[in-house]
């Protein structure tokens, strides 16, 4: 996958849906694997529309600096909304490619 601006949206579209059904908890943040939820929390959505509220207009993620792990850029977030991408295409046929 190539991370341009469509992609982290819908990256963080899956990982919005997934955490705020329930499906998946975020570790405590004081817990031994706060690391993992300080990354998870360093990824938000920001509105592109002014005035509009979070709930219209266009979107985009910005990425803060995780504060536990400032090398991290989001890596351990990214990485679970790979995975969970991965898991809503099970039923997709990988492509092969053929040198």
């Amino acid at each position: 996958m190539t991370f341009t601006a469509k992609s982290k949206s819908e990256l963080g579209s899956t990982m919005a849906t997934t955490f705020g059904d329930g499906d998946q908890a975020i570790p405590p943040i004081d817990g031994p694997h706060k690391f993992i939820a300080t990354d998870l929390y360093a990824i938000h959505r920001e509105d592109l529309t002014p005035g509009s509220g979070l709930s219209a207009g266009r979107m985009r993620l910005v990425e803060n600096e995780n504060p536990l792990r400032p090398e991290s850029h989001c890596d351990i977030a990214y990485a679970g909304a790979l995975a969970l991408r991965a898991g809503t295409l099970a039923h997709v046929q990988p492509r092969i490619y053929r040198l």
